[in-house]
């Protein structure tokens, strides 16, 4: 709804609030339904706290809310709604926006009226209103709200730019700090690996040397081989020597003539044993090499091979 500046006056001071509330334009009016005129009460409430503040050397300010009519404005400041009307009509042609800031001089005999960047002001001491030069202390009130304003708009623009600023300084440093856990982690497991590579050819290395050792000492002698398992039923898990086979399977029957027992014989191909045991078919240059794995044994079979006895 825009009000017509011919809307505003009629006979004596009752106005409908409809034909003098303060608009941000039609359709906002047009839109709520629901618009209710601010009471005298409230306006003057609102006045009283910007004179709380108010300094005589400069003027009193007032900014339009949505609900201002005004004939509340009018009883809020002892200024005819004819005057008001007049003004708002020679600022804005039909229509009081809200937001518009106007400023009283201390006498209430000068108005002037602030929208956008443009101030205007009207001398309403006389029945007549006129325009009139704006007085300085509006000027440097303008002014002064102009500098608060871009101060703010300022330090709201430093601290977006701030708070942007630690944003992307903290997901750089977030990133930093994963890529360098990443790195760590990559380094760690490389290190892991080599510490286990090394410890793997160590390990084949003393193997190696252990087995070369083994070679250059002791006597080589022919025998023929055979296994046999503790898992045969009709096997106990005891040697002769009484070695439980279950805690040490690396054992070797022998003849005790040839080969004496307790020494540590060297079978190429299957490690160190101990000449631990014996048996009845086990005379002469004959062996009897024990495994666990009573498939693996009867695999074995019978055959010639060159052992070291190395004790």
């Amino acid at each position: 709804m825009t009000i017509q500046k011919n809307t505003w006056l009629k006979a004596g001071l009752t106005l409908s609030a409809a034909g003098l509330m303060l608009l941000t334009n039609d359709t906002e009016a047009s839109a709520n339904s629901n618009w209710a005129p601010r009471t005298v009460l409230e306006i003057e409430e609102d006045i009283n706290e910007a004179k709380a503040d108010y300094d005589e050397d400069k003027t009193l300010e007032y900014t339009f809310q949505w609900g201002d009519t005004l004939w509340g404005v009018s009883q809020a400041t002892d200024i005819s709604v004819e005057k008001l009307a007049t003004v708002n009509d020679i600022d804005n042609r039909s229509l009081i926006q809200v937001g518009t800031t106007i400023y009283l001089s201390n006498d209430l005999s000068v108005i002037s009226v602030e929208n956008e960047e443009e101030v205007v002001s009207y001398d309403v001491s006389e029945e007549e209103v006129k325009e009139t030069e704006t007085p300085k202390e509006v000027e440097e009130a303008k002014e002064e709200k102009k500098e608060v304003k871009d101060n703010q708009a300022a330090a709201e623009k430093a601290a977006a730019e701030k708070a942007a600023a630690e944003k992307a300084a903290a997901e750089k440093a977030a990133a930093e700090k994963a890529a360098a856990e990443k790195a760590a982690a990559e380094k760690a497991a490389a290190e892991k690996a080599a510490a286990e590579k090394a410890a793997t050819e160590q390990a084949a290395s003393t193997s190696s040397n252990n087995t070369a050792s083994q070679e250059e000492s002791g006597r080589w002698i022919s025998v023929e081989a055979t296994a046999y398992s503790r898992n045969q039923a009709s096997l106990s898990n005891f040697t002769f020597m009484g070695i439980d086979l279950r805690e040490n399977s690396r054992v070797i029957a022998v003849d005790p003539n040839v080969i004496p027992l307790g020494s540590k014989v060297l079978v190429p191909g299957y490690g160190e044993y101990i000449a631990g045991d014996t048996g009845g078919a086990i005379k002469g240059n004959r062996i009897d090499v024990h495994m666990e794995d009573l498939d693996a044994a009867w695999s074995f079979g019978r055959r010639q091979i060159d052992i070291k006895i190395l004790d």
